[in-house]
């Protein structure tokens, strides 16, 4: 008899496109992430060591039907992170 499977969520690429201080072109980043909130967390995460946190630019999520991304909006707020 086969064992069931536990189903995990399924994780959706997100890009950020963001600015340092005085940077002219902007850079972006890419994260696997369950959901918009946990690749928020992931952007914060790897910015800890800026000195202020980077101007977001834009926020997408990236719709593997139609090979698009999909904008969405930026958080007035990043979530903090945890660093453990």
């Amino acid at each position: 008899m086969k064992k069931k499977r536990h189903n995990e969520p399924e994780l959706i690429q997100y890009r950020i496109r963001y600015h340092l201080e005085n940077d002219v072109t902007p850079i972006e980043k890419y994260f696997m992430a369950t959901n918009s909130e946990n690749a928020l967390e992931m952007f914060s995460y790897s910015c800890r060591e800026f000195d202020k946190m980077p101007e977001m630019l834009d926020f997408s999520e990236w719709n593997r039907w139609t090979e698009e991304w999909k904008l969405l909006s930026i958080p007035s707020s990043i979530p903090e992170t945890s660093e453990t």
